[in-house]
């Protein structure tokens, strides 16, 4: 069989994926009532679609809501409503702030900003460090796919200060895998990252129960710092990075110029392990070159941040009034009320298009151009999730999963659920998008939880963290993939480091969950 003939018949295989498991569903699921059943079949097909990606993802979650209401008979109105849950406004009000900083190149000033301290700079361990800080503080914010796209030339001129930044070198490889962890474990805010929002739709959805930003922050802040700090501890030992710049590594001396240090080319091109190649003096006064080479803070920077405090003051309002008035104040009950989450993304992005870049001629930050290349794509792969939850629940098909679940598994009480199906997310996350993760793994949370007779808050809370872990495959998240992509990274060495951090990462967040959200009055 050619290469061609092998390629067709995997693409034939893949398109084929979605259709058997709708139809397997559909034969196995006969005992189960009608409702149950289409929704169960239209659930493989959509779980099908997403892991085996033979259309893009969003495509599979509008044909999936489309099956909804032709196989499962739903209402149109009830189903198609779910592509403007609240929660949506909240995607494009963040994905628009990330556009911004992105294209003011204002994640690029904070990068190296912190690599010209003095403290960092000298020290390869620490300059590694430092990198994977700023990913995640980035993160927070923006798209990780975004910040790690916008740092890997910065990654790539610290793998080659530091030492041959050729394919395999332990310390870009190191280097390398601490951007792209950086930039993933930064789940410590709800617009972090998509799965943190599906997690917050999914608990309002059956409980009713709105998290607010400073709760989430509460246990997500903890469980990201953590995780921040054992990327970095597992990269020192398993690559030996060292402490200090001597002008060696452990890829062996290197005696050129130090005025070449940061001169990294934007991409080092796959298959030429030479290209990028630089000397091992790190020197943070190159850094400061380059912070200077920016200038001082471009108007459209200024805006951009004004912007960004807009939306964390509106995101934290109504914390601080009900903290410092009580929630029983007539000014705090206004602010839960009227002031949600999506309400401040909405009201901080529309200033972007109005907040100046330039004085004259006079240009907004953002224009509806830049607009249309935010990733609405995710926004429809999340409506299409909620479409299938609240199919999922409604028929009862959530509940029957969930005992079947517990009594398969043994999950009958609130942690271990929790427990089971963390696991699952950080698993599925390995082959599926994370957010097509999270979509799928919510609703089955959901009928565990209602199963056991527990809260679901932890639950979901678990399928929303775990599926930002996944760490060992090129595939597992953007971030991998655009490292792998530098050709740096050889895959068993993402595999090899990435099966570490995420059993971290699963225990990090089972135990982060456990201790916090009992203080919170969540579990």
């Amino acid at each position: 069989m050619g290469r061609l003939d092998r390629a067709l018949a995997l693409a034939a295989l893949r398109w084929a994926a979605a259709p058997a498991a709708f139809a397997a569903a559909w034969l196995l699921a006969d005992g189960l009532p009608g409702p149950q059943r289409a929704v169960a079949a239209v659930f493989a097909f959509a779980v099908a679609g997403w892991v085996a990606e033979a259309q893009p993802l969003p495509v599979t979650a509008l044909v999936s809501a489309a099956l909804l209401v032709v196989v499962a008979g739903r209402d149109e109105k009830t189903v198609f409503a779910a592509f403007g849950d609240p929660v949506i406004p909240l995607f494009v009000g963040s994905f628009l702030l990330a556009r911004a900083i992105e294209a003011t190149r204002l994640g690029e000033r904070v990068a190296w900003g912190v690599l010209a301290w003095r403290a960092v700079g000298r020290s390869p361990s620490r300059a590694v460090l430092a990198l994977g800080a700023v990913a995640c503080g980035v993160s927070l914010v923006a798209s990780n796919t975004a910040t790690t796209a916008m740092l890997l030339p910065i990654g790539l001129g610290i793998a080659g200060a530091l030492g041959r930044a050729e394919r395999g070198s332990p310390l870009a490889v190191a280097t390398l895998l601490m951007l792209t962890w950086g930039s993933s474990v930064a789940v410590g805010v709800p617009v972090g990252t998509p799965p943190n929002l599906i997690g917050l739709a999914a608990i309002e959805e059956s409980t009713g129960i709105r998290i607010s930003f400073a709760q989430w922050a509460a246990f997500g802040l903890p469980i990201t710092a953590v995780m921040l700090g054992a990327c970095w501890l597992v990269l020192r030992r398993l690559y030996r990075l060292p402490g200090a710049a001597t002008g060696e590594t452990s890829d062996g001396p290197s005696a050129a110029a130090p005025g070449a240090a940061y001169d990294a080319p934007p991409r080092a091109v796959r298959g030429d392990p030479a290209a990028g190649a630089r000397p091992s003096a790190l020197d943070p006064a190159l850094a400061a070159r380059r912070l200077s080479d920016l200038g001082p803070l471009t108007l459209a920077e200024r805006s951009t941040l004004a912007a960004f405090v807009v939306a964390l003051a509106a995101w934290l309002a109504p914390d601080v009034a009900a903290a410092v008035l009580g929630r029983g104040h007539p000014a705090a009950e206004w602010l839960l009320a009227r002031l949600p989450l999506s309400v401040g993304a909405i009201g901080a992005a529309a200033a972007l298009f109005v907040l100046p870049a330039e004085r004259r001629p006079y240009r907004a930050v953002l224009q509806w151009t830049d607009a249309a290349h935010i990733d609405w794509g995710t926004i429809l792969l999340f409506g299409g999730g909620i479409a299938l939850g609240r199919a999922m629940d409604e028929s009862g098909l959530a509940a029957t999963i969930g005992g079947v679940a517990a009594g398969t598994f043994g999950a009958d009480s609130l942690w271990t659920i929790t427990a089971l199906v963390t696991t699952a997310a950080v698993i599925l996350s390995e082959i599926a998008s994370n957010t097509a993760s999270a979509s799928i793994l919510a609703p089955v949370a959901i009928g565990l939880a209602e199963a056991a007779g527990v809260s679901p808050i932890a639950p979901v809370l678990g399928v929303a963290l775990g599926a930002s872990l996944g760490f060992m495959m090129p595939v597992s998240t953007p971030p991998n993939a655009i490292v792998y992509g530098s050709g740096l990274v050889p895959q068993r060495e993402m595999m090899r480091a990435g099966l570490v951090i995420d059993v971290i990462g699963l225990a990090v967040t089972l135990v982060g969950l456990r201790l916090i959200l009992p203080l919170l009055g969540l579990a």
